[in-house]
């Protein structure tokens, strides 16, 4: 990323826009469906960004590129934040684990 930093914001056109904050010009841009999402975005110093479509997928895209690298389906719409966290040492691997979680719905939180 050249070692710029993005602001990320939802536009009117139901997309989610990447624009660097040196120039305001658009980095990249990714449709989010019709109307745009009520979901919440979450970027990690990995390079991974969350957020959720108007389809009720939960999606990381690539921070670099906005390229979807992985969703899945919910079967609900997408109403809150997500957020990540780290559980600690496991017994089965000698390294941490990572996850993401998002709530759906009314009341579901999948991850």
């Amino acid at each position: 990323m050249d070692g710029r930093r993005l602001i990320m914001g939802f536009g009117v056109k139901g997309v989610l826009e990447a624009i660097d904050y040196e120039t305001g010009k658009i980095r990249w841009s990714h449709f989010l469906g019709p109307g745009g999402s009520d979901a919440g975005v979450l970027t990690t110093d990995s390079g991974l960004t969350f957020t959720g479509d108007s389809f009720g997928n939960v999606l990381a895209l690539d921070t670099r590129d906005g390229k979807t690298l992985w969703h899945a389906g919910t079967g609900d719409d997408i109403e809150s934040s997500p957020i990540a966290y780290e559980t600690g040492w496991t017994r089965i691997r000698d390294d941490q684990q990572r996850w993401s979680l998002v709530c759906v719905g009314a009341s579901g939180c999948v991850s």
